[in-house]
């Protein structure tokens, strides 16, 4: 059994800050939001909210997977084995990855909604990517977030980059 540093209360409050961050930060574009006349800005401003509050949950649902990892607790820290874990674990680990594509799938339908010019077919693709995290095996549905939805929701935001400048 080879115990590695699961967690440690500096990194549970660091990282506490950065979920209230992502809130905090998703309240004021709602707020912003609400104060736009223009409808278009409303929505974009509302898909720019999608995408923190799908982070947040989604290293929420993280925050939680670390306590599934089987270990001790020694001198205020927590070590474990990745290799012995609670089966929740790839629940959790999956709802994090579903939770923080379905915040940059509703970004992305916000743009395709005020543009119209794409034809939802970006949605369409992170939506199907989704499902696919959902219903695949844990092993396959981690190769599909880490090397095919990153690439195609990094491609995503360098087209949108692009058009916007």
């Amino acid at each position: 059994m080879a115990n590695s540093l699961i967690l440690d209360p500096v990194d549970r409050f660091l990282w506490s800050i950065v979920i209230a961050t992502l809130f905090i930060c998703a309240g004021l574009y709602f707020y912003r939001a609400y104060g736009q006349k223009n409808r278009n800005e409303k929505i974009i401003m509302c898909g720019f909210a999608s995408i923190f509050i799908g982070l947040a949950i989604g290293r929420i649902f993280f925050y939680i997977c670390d306590f599934q990892i089987k270990g001790t607790y020694i001198n205020h820290a927590y070590y474990g084995d990745f290799n012995e874990y609670d089966p929740l674990l790839e629940l959790f680990v999956r709802l994090a990855f579903i939770s923080s594509f379905t915040g940059i799938t509703l970004f992305i339908f916000c743009f395709e909604y005020t543009n119209k010019h794409t034809g939802y077919i970006l949605t369409l693709i992170n939506v199907l990517l989704i499902i696919s995290i959902a219903i695949s095996p844990f092993e396959l549905a981690t190769f599909i977030t880490n090397y095919i939805a990153v690439f195609v929701n990094f491609l995503v935001f360098f087209l949108i980059l692009i058009y916007f400048t």
